[in-house]
């Protein structure tokens, strides 16, 4: 598992413009909160800042190196897919997860590409036919709208009918 500060955007230093203290005290004391409440999960081994963040990477390094004075046992990063096609990695980075090393070295290594033609994964067999079986059980009915229509199953034998 790797959990990931809600955010997608600009993490500026305190003396760049941009800088909202107060997002940033939410931001950072929101991983303190998912530290202590999921610290203890066996599947809880690496923490990240965010997803496809800009900035400073002085200020999220800092960020990192308070996180592990607090909770050394996981491995952080500042982000996922961060700086894209400009990879950086700071002094308290553990890992890197990344889509992009440049502008024309796109690599993808979890469940498509989605914004390229390169994503032979959702079109080949068998991603095709899981692709297309989610969107056939998305259009079933919810139990919710089968309650608006007022459709009950009574029985056992109702239910397999």
């Amino acid at each position: 598992m790797e959990p990931q500060l809600p955010f997608w955007g600009t993490i500026h230093a305190e003396n760049e413009e941009g800088f909202n203290k107060e997002e940033q005290e939410y931001l950072i004391s929101e991983g303190y909160r998912i530290l202590e409440s999921f610290g203890n999960h066996p599947s809880f081994v690496m923490f990240s800042l965010g997803n496809e963040l800009w900035g400073s990477p002085e200020r999220m390094n800092l960020i990192l190196k308070n996180y592990k004075e607090f909770d050394s046992s996981r491995l952080y990063t500042i982000g996922s897919n961060n700086f894209q096609f400009y990879p950086t990695i700071v002094e308290n980075d553990d890992f890197f997860c990344g889509v992009r090393l440049s502008r024309e070295r796109l690599i993808r290594g979890s469940y498509a590409m989605c914004d390229a033609r390169l994503d032979i994964y959702r079109r080949t067999f068998p991603m095709l036919l899981i692709a297309m079986t989610t969107l056939y059980v998305r259009q079933l009915p919810t139990p919710l709208k089968l309650r608006k229509q007022k459709l009950k199953f009574n029985t056992e034998q109702e239910l397999k009918s």
